[in-house]
């Protein structure tokens, strides 16, 4: 198997590709006017009917047919595509008959069935341009069967002089099989097809372009903000927020601290409890590992540090060197404002991007309640998160957060357009 296969086939190119992931990736599509090819022959189909410059501008189309079978398959397909295939309205039914002498043909219904008038030119003609001049039809497909295929250059002439008539698409369904019939057609001007499904891809295509208007432009960039002084590598929740806040992302207080003396002091400063975390860019999931400790006194953060420091190091077989001291947010309670994942930089000075929460940089009090020293459950929490005034702070701040974190993403991506690099691209989750 050829190497670019084998990369198509791994499972970190099917997570990039997004397998089953068909609704974002066309709702992607209709934003930015992108027409997606359900097949290859669609990927060669669909600009053939773009090429006529043609604009189909609703999805009422008339199908004027030679063989009935053929007819049915091209107006079943239209319809499982959503498009419609009404019958003639009274003045253009009448029109239709007047161009034959007799009812060998069905002119009053669709698909408009010529087949046992037989071959005629002017009846073809007149149809077509009956139809094309119809205020019932946004387009027209026209179904050469097998008594046009004896004399194509008939067929495809009577349709190409009605061009000129309207700026109304006119496509051909060629059934049965015949490829220089289509050939002759598709030089004429007149897309032809060779399958049902063809046909509606061309219109469904026309169709997308015709109705699609580009967004609003994206507000122009703010203020560069420089992030040079920022180490290389992962960053730690300190570093984190220092980035979030130079993109007007506010942040609890908080001090970083090395000894339990310093985590005394800070607290005090900070106020009458405060959280106490390890600081570590390496320790992942703090709170699983004994990493965070809620609603601490001053005198508790003082005994907290060194066996904080024991349980992290059993636990992760890294000793952390250095912690943070944050207020407490809320009525009583550290706000979970996650950041919806971590932040790096490379080392060209790039600022990178959100991920996927793996490891998670955690504003305004991380992962509340876990450890040892308060929780979730004590009733004073529950009651703070339940008010109002509680979950608006927290929309707030969540907004707040989402309008930082894309900020960050444009900036990455016009420096990585500055230096030549394409940018790696990154789905970004966040919380409403």
């Amino acid at each position: 198997m050829p190497r670019s296969s084998e990369r198509l086939r791994s499972p970190r190119f099917a997570a990039v590709l997004g397998e089953g992931q068909d609704a974002p990736r066309d709702a992607l599509f209709r934003q930015t006017g992108v027409i997606r090819a359900q097949t290859f022959g669609d990927l060669l189909d669909v600009p053939a009917a773009f090429a006529t410059g043609s604009v189909l501008r609703g999805s009422r189309i008339a199908i004027l047919t030679s063989t009935g079978g053929a007819g049915t398959l091209v107006s079943d397909s239209l319809g499982v595509a959503g498009f419609e295939t009404p019958a003639p309205d009274a003045e253009t039914a009448a029109a239709l008959r007047s161009l034959q002498t007799g009812d060998h043909a069905a002119l009053d219904r669709n698909p408009i069935d010529v087949t046992l008038a037989g071959l005629q030119t002017d009846l073809l003609r007149g149809a077509i341009k009956t139809l094309l001049a119809s205020p019932s039809y946004d387009a027209l497909t026209v179904v050469v069967g097998s008594s046009g295929l004896a004399m194509p250059e008939l067929m495809a002439g009577a349709i190409q002089d009605c061009l000129p008539l309207s700026d109304k698409p006119v496509i051909a369904y060629v059934s049965p099989h015949a490829p220089e019939a289509t050939a002759l057609l598709t030089e004429r001007g007149v897309p032809a097809f060779a399958a049902a499904e063809s046909c509606t891809a061309a219109l469904a295509g026309m169709l997308q372009a015709s109705r699609w208007t580009a967004p609003a432009r994206e507000a122009p960039l703010g203020e560069f903000v420089a992030v040079d002084d920022l180490p290389a590598g992962s960053l730690d929740e300190a570093q984190a927020k220092q980035l979030f806040s130079r993109f007007g992302v506010s942040c609890a207080r908080e001090i970083v601290v090395q000894t339990p003396a310093q985590g005394q002091r800070a607290a005090r400063e900070l106020g009458d409890r405060v959280v106490l975390k390890v600081l570590s860019s390496e320790i992942t999931h703090k709170s699983d590992v004994g990493g965070v400790a809620v609603n601490l006194s001053a005198e508790q953060v003082a005994e907290r540090v060194p066996v904080m420091a024991d349980e992290v190091e059993s636990k992760t077989g890294v000793r952390p060197r250095r912690f943070l001291v944050q207020e407490m947010v809320g009525e009583g309670t550290a706000q979970d404002v996650a950041a919806a994942g971590w932040l790096s930089r490379q080392p060209q000075g790039r600022c990178g991007s959100a991920g996927d929460g793996d490891r998670g940089v955690l504003a305004h009090g991380g992962t509340a309640g876990r450890s040892p020293g308060g929780g979730r459950n004590q009733p004073a929490v529950r009651a703070a998160r339940g008010t109002r005034r509680s979950r608006r702070r927290r929309r707030r701040r969540a907004a707040a957060l989402r309008s930082a974190l894309f900020r960050i993403r444009r900036q990455y991506f016009k420096m990585e357009a500055e230096v030549g690099i394409e940018p790696a691209y990154t789905a970004l989750q966040a919380a409403a």
